[in-house]
């Protein structure tokens, strides 16, 4: 197999940090020498594709020829697998070796995870250099916990929620901030306990004439369960939600419970998802929700 090909590996991640390089020092004692490249920060979005290159070569005091380069990725909950394993018989008197990969960055890893990668290149004698790589997974979601938010009768907590600050505002508020209000709570006799958009009808209705503002937002909402909520850990794995969704789309979402759980899209284009974790009903009720929302 010529080593010089161009090898794919497709890696799956959250949104990441690409740690910096721990760079060799000296191939001193014979060992050969390894760069990854590149080897500085790099911060990705999920679903983005990175690429990076290894390369090595013989100690330039010994020359000896290269045997294997071997990939290992160490998980946050400390599990270890071979991810490359690549060229393990190099041609003969192989020197020097050149391999392009690239990372799909997943859906599935959780801020503040940990990835190690640790590139070993090694020559027919056995001696062998590592070049070691940090992946630090960063938030990409805005989130908001057990937010309590009121009915169009009652100013006990905000009516208002702004999804990207995880609070609720009061008329007055959602006013003056109109832009970054994505959904009321309210409560009708048709609708029973509901949440709508500002530019949603009844949600205007229900808090007559309180939602004056210009251009309110035009939220829309698809139903979803409690397993989506707690597996959409990161930005790309909120929007695939949304869009791969089959669920009817709609203005408001009616007739909550306790474990409703709902995707969202705002005016602005970002997407989220909500669930609840309390209501009580009538115009003077409140309901309690938590939220993710990318950023």
């Amino acid at each position: 197999m010529k080593y010089t090909r161009i090898l794919l590996l497709l890696i799956t991640f959250g949104t990441l940090l690409l740690g910096s390089c721990t760079k060799p020092s000296d191939a001193s004692g014979g060992s050969p020498n390894i760069v990854v490249t590149p080897n500085y920060d790099q911060s990705e979005a999920a679903g983005t594709v990175v690429p990076f290159t290894v390369s090595a070569s013989s100690n330039i005091s010994t020359n000896t020829p290269l045997a294997k380069l071997t990939i290992v990725v160490v998980n946050p909950n400390g599990s270890t697998a071979t991810v490359g394993n690549v060229d393990t018989t190099f041609p003969a008197n192989t020197t020097f070796m050149g391999t392009q990969y690239t990372y799909t960055v997943p859906v599935t890893a959780k801020a503040g995870d940990i990835y190690t990668f640790n590139f070993t290149i090694t020559d027919v004698k056995g001696n062998s250099l590592v070049a070691i790589y940090h992946i630090n997974v960063f938030k990409n979601i805005y989130q908001g916990d057990s937010v309590n938010i009121s009915a169009q009768g009652s100013t006990t907590y905000g009516n208002f929620y702004d999804t990207k600050a995880g609070a609720a505002n009061s008329p007055k508020g959602a006013q003056l901030n109109s832009f970054s209000m994505d959904f009321a709570y309210y409560f009708n006799a048709t609708d029973s306990t509901a949440i709508g958009a500002p530019a949603d009808s009844s949600t205007q209705a229900a808090y007559n004439g309180a939602i004056n503002w210009s251009n309110p937002n035009a939220t829309t909402f698809k139903k979803a369960s409690l397993a989506d909520y707690t597996n959409s850990s990161s930005s790309a794995s909120l929007e695939n939600l949304y869009v791969n969704s089959s669920a009817t789309e709609s203005s408001k979402v009616t007739h909550l419970v306790a474990g409703s759980t709902v995707a969202f899209r705002t005016a602005l284009g970002k997407y989220g998802i909500f669930t609840v974790l309390n209501v009580t009903g009538g115009t003077t009720g409140s309901i309690k929700i938590s939220s993710k929302v990318q950023q």
